[in-house]
């Protein structure tokens, strides 16, 4: 409790001393001279503006009452509205989006035989083995569709895209 009446009372004292200063340096009521500049920086503003014949004969102080009285004076209609909304932005056609692909192929080719003049593929998937002749179907995704020119052709079916396997050699 002590400290804080303490740190008032300094602050208090810096206060009056700061005012105490001001007031010896500018040798006027330092309210005053804050308050002409600003008087001053309004008076080039005004001479721009017809001022009755008897108001140019007042000080810069009184013109500046003059003025502000003569704002109110006039018509207010208008300086309550709302500004117009802005005109809408011009809306830009979006790119279609991208068609959907198929992953790429997850199947890899461990070897081919020929069983009664059929093709018969060894494939890895997903580290499972497994056997695959023409119009066989994989994990319900793929379906082998031909074997022709070195390439197996598979189908993947959730989009019905085409896609090949390298099989090697021409045989």
């Amino acid at each position: 409790m002590a400290s804080t009446t303490k740190r008032w009372s300094v602050i208090l004292l810096s206060l009056g001393a700061t005012l105490a200063a001001v007031a010896k340096v500018s040798g006027e009521d330092p309210t005053v001279a804050e308050i002409r500049p600003v008087m001053r920086a309004v008076a080039p503003i005004a001479a721009g503006l017809a001022m009755p014949a008897a108001a140019t004969a007042l000080p810069d102080e009184l013109r500046v009452a003059v003025l502000s009285q003569r704002a109110m004076d006039g018509d207010i209609d208008g300086v309550f509205t709302v500004p117009p909304k802005p005109p809408a932005p011009e809306k830009q056609k979006a790119a279609p989006p991208e068609p959907p692909q198929a992953p790429p192929l997850p199947l890899r080719l461990l070897g081919r035989m020929t069983e009664k003049g059929v093709q018969v593929l060894f494939l890895s998937w997903n580290d499972q083995n497994l056997v695959a002749r023409v119009g066989d179907v994989i994990e319900e995704t793929y379906r082998l569709e031909s074997i022709a020119g070195g390439q197996a052709e598979f189908v993947y079916l959730p989009l019905k895209t085409r896609q090949s396997l390298s099989l090697g050699e021409d045989s």
